[in-house]
C-alpha cells in the first residue's frame, strides 16, 4: 500500500542505477559527459603513469596506494592540473544536468521521511504500521519461544548422558 514509504536505500540506489542505463541508451548528451568523464579520468592514470614510471610493474595490491601517492605528490604537475580541472568542470556539467543521479544517501533518506510524513496521519498508514509492528512482536516472540525449547531439549538430552 504504501512502497514509496518502505523502499529501502538499496531499491532506490537500483531506480539511479537504472535511471543511468536509461540515459546511456537514450540521451546521446548524457552519453557524451560520462565518456568524456572516463577519458578525462583514464587521461589522469595515463599521465601519472608516465610521471612515475614503476607504477605500471607494481603488484595490484600496491598499485592503488601508490596512484594515490603518486597524485598527491604530483599535484604540482601542471599537465596533470589541466587534466584535473577538466574532470572537475566535466562532472560539474553533469551533476547540473542530471542532479538525480547524484543523490546521497541522507537525501534518499529525506525522500522516505517526506513520503512517509504525508501518509503519517491517514488510518490506513496507522492500520497497517500497527499490523507490522504486531507481526514483528509474535515473530520475536515465536523465535524466543523455539530458542528456549530447544534450549530445554539440549538440557534434556544433557541430563540422560
Amino acid at each position: 500500500q504504501f512502497p514509496e514509504v518502505f523502499r529501502t536505500m538499496k531499491e532506490r540506489r537500483k531506480e539511479i542505477a537504472a535511471e543511468r542505463k536509461r540515459l546511456t541508451e537514450e540521451d546521446p548528451a548524457y552519453r557524451t559527459l560520462r565518456n568524456a568523464i572516463n577519458k578525462l579520468k583514464r587521461a589522469e592514470v595515463d599521465l601519472l603513469h608516465l610521471l612515475h614510471p614503476g607504477l605500471k610493474e607494481l603488484p595490484e595490491a600496491q598499485y592503488h596506494a601508490a596512484l594515490a601517492r603518486a597524485r598527491s605528490e604530483s599535484q604540482e604537475a601542471t599537465a596533470l592540473q589541466m587534466v584535473v580541472a577538466n574532470q572537475k568542470v566535466m562532472e560539474v556539467r553533469m551533476r547540473t544536468r542530471y542532479p538525480q543521479l547524484e543523490k546521497t544517501n541522507e537525501n534518499l533518506r529525506a525522500e522516505g521521511r517526506a513520503a512517509r510524513a504525508k501518509v503519517a496521519d491517514t488510518p490506513e498508514f496507522k492500520l497497517a504500521t500497527r499490523a507490522v509492528g504486531e507481526a514483528v512482536g509474535a515473530e520475536k516472540e515465536a523465535v524466543m519461544k523455539a530458542a528456549e525449547a530447544l534450549v530445554m531439549v539440549f538440557a534434556g538430552e544433557k541430563a540422560n548422558q
